[in-house]
């Protein structure tokens, strides 16, 4: 009786932890347009990363919400969104299309989700919060890269 006890116990602490980590399949659309010097193989890229982030926003976000208010006056409205997670794509269909002076790609890829790492990596960021304030500088670096490319296409 004792051992059956002992078992239940351990099935019902390990049962949430191994359903918590699982991996999740998403089949996701994503419609990539391109021009100029971009090639379709540039577009297929542009559109797999584009697909990969819209499933990974789909699987969990931790929020945060921070707001400082001092003498009727806000100080500090901030929100944080983090996800993480280890994804794998995989391209399941492909066809172009062309409207107007657009031309383009629609992409449908399959895209596994393993959620396992989302609360070890969220911990860490919000433990260390300068490791978070580097990641918000690379992010506002990483968004100037588009526009900083396209000017050095145009001097070309």
């Amino acid at each position: 009786m004792f051992r059956k006890a002992i078992f239940l116990l351990l099935v019902f602490i390990l049962i949430p932890g191994i359903s918590h980590a699982e991996i999740k399949t998403y089949i996701h659309t994503v419609k990539q347009s391109f021009g100029g010097s971009q090639s379709p193989d540039d577009a297929r890229v542009g559109a797999i990363a584009k697909a990969k982030r819209e499933v990974l926003e789909k699987a969990g976000t931790y929020l945060e919400s921070l707001t400082i208010v001092r003498e009727s006056v806000v100080e500090k409205d901030e929100i944080i969104a983090l996800a993480a997670s280890v994804l794998k794509a995989e391209i399941i269909s492909q066809k172009n299309f062309s409207i107007e002076d657009t031309f383009g790609i629609v992409v449908k890829a399959k895209v596994d989700v393993d959620t396992s790492v989302l609360e070890e990596r969220i911990r860490k960021l919000l433990q260390d919060r300068s490791l978070l304030e580097k990641y918000k500088e690379n992010q506002k670096h990483e968004k100037k890269l588009p526009a900083r490319i396209k000017d050095l296409e145009k001097e070309n």
